[in-house]
C-alpha cells in the first residue's frame, strides 16, 4: 500500500507542478491584458487536473471566467462563474461578476417566491462548500471530545456542568455541519444547471415538434434541466424562479455546468 502511494504521488507531481506553471502564466498573461492567452492556459489546466482525476478549484473558473468577461464572451464568462459556485457556494465574487455578465446580455435575475425562512435557509447553506462545512464538522468534533474530557476529568461541579453543556452544543453544531456537508455533496454531484450557447432556443410544451411554443430562450439563459431524454433527442427543463417549463431538441446549443466537474478554493477580482 505504501509502495502504491508513493508510486501515485511521483506520477501526480509532475502534473501538478505543470498545472501551478500554467496557472502563473496564466496570472501573468491576465495582468497585461492577454486575455484570451490567458482563458486558453486556465483551460488547458482545468483538462489536465481532470485528466489525472484531480478537481480544479473554484479560482481557476472564477479566473477563468474573468478571462473570458474581459473578452466580451459573456455566455462562456457566465458558464464558469457557474461551475465556481457549483464548488463554492458562498463564492460571493462569482456571484457578483455573473451578474454583471448576465446583464450585458440583457438577463436579469427573476426573483425567487420562496418563504423567506426558506431562502435564509438556502443562504445559511450556501455559506460554505463541501469543505468548508466538513472542516466546521471536525472543529465540533474535537471540542466534543475536549468538553467530554472536561466532564469527566475535574471534579468540581461548576467545570463538570459547563462540559457537558458544550459538550451538547457541539454535538449539535457537528450534526448540523454534517447535515449541510451533505446538502452540498448533493448539490455538487447532481448539479442540473445549464446555459443556452446559441442566440436563440425554442421551449414546446411537449417532446414534438409540433407543440405549442411556451418560451424562447436567449443566448446565456440558464436553466434547469428535469429529465434528458438522449434517445429522443429531447430533454426536459425548467426556468429557475419561475413555473415556467418544457422541452427543447436543441441539445448541441446547451453548456452544462456538471460537464467541468471541480471542487476547491482561492480569488482574483
Amino acid at each position: 500500500m505504501r509502495h502504491i502511494l508513493i508510486l501515485t504521488l511521483l506520477f501526480l507531481c509532475p502534473f501538478l507542478s505543470i498545472a501551478d506553471e500554467r496557472v502563473q502564466k496564466a496570472e501573468e498573461a491576465y495582468s497585461s491584458m492577454q486575455y484570451n492567452a490567458a482563458a486558453t492556459l486556465l483551460s488547458q489546466v482545468a483538462d489536465s487536473l481532470q485528466q489525472i482525476g484531480e478537481t480544479p478549484s473554484a479560482d481557476i473558473y472564477y479566473n477563468l471566467g474573468n478571462a473570458h468577461y474581459r473578452q466580451q464572451q459573456y455566455t462562456e464568462a457566465s458558464l464558469n462563474y457557474l461551475r465556481a459556485l457549483r464548488i463554492r457556494p458562498g463564492f460571493t465574487h462569482a456571484h457578483d461578476n455573473l451578474q454583471k455578465a448576465q446583464l450585458h446580455m440583457g438577463l436579469q435575475d427573476i426573483e425567487s417566491d420562496e418563504m423567506f425562512f426558506i431562502q435564509w435557509f438556502r443562504m445559511l447553506v450556501n455559506t460554505y462548500g463541501v469543505e468548508g462545512w466538513t472542516t466546521f464538522s471536525i472543529f465540533f468534533l474535537l471540542l466534543g471530545f475536549l468538553a467530554l474530557a472536561v466532564y469527566v476529568l475535574p471534579q468540581r461541579i461548576a467545570l463538570r456542568k459547563a462540559g457537558f453543556t458544550v459538550f451538547v452544543i457541539a454535538l449539535f453544531g457537528m450534526a448540523f455541519c454534517i447535515v449541510n456537508a451533505s446538502i452540498q455533496r448533493y448539490r455538487y454531484n447532481h448539479n442540473m444547471q445549464a446555459i443556452i450557447s446559441s442566440p436563440e432556443v425554442k421551449v414546446l410544451t411537449s417532446p414534438s415538434p409540433n407543440s405549442k411554443e411556451v418560451i424562447t430562450l436567449r443566448e446565456g439563459q440558464i436553466f434547469t434541466i428535469l429529465n434528458d431524454e438522449s434517445e429522443k433527442n429531447w430533454i426536459h427543463i425548467s426556468i429557475p424562479g419561475t413555473e415556467t417549463e418544457g422541452w427543447m431538441t436543441e441539445k448541441g446549443f446547451i453548456k452544462v455546468v456538471e460537464d467541468a466537474p471541480a471542487q476547491k478554493e482561492g480569488t482574483t477580482k
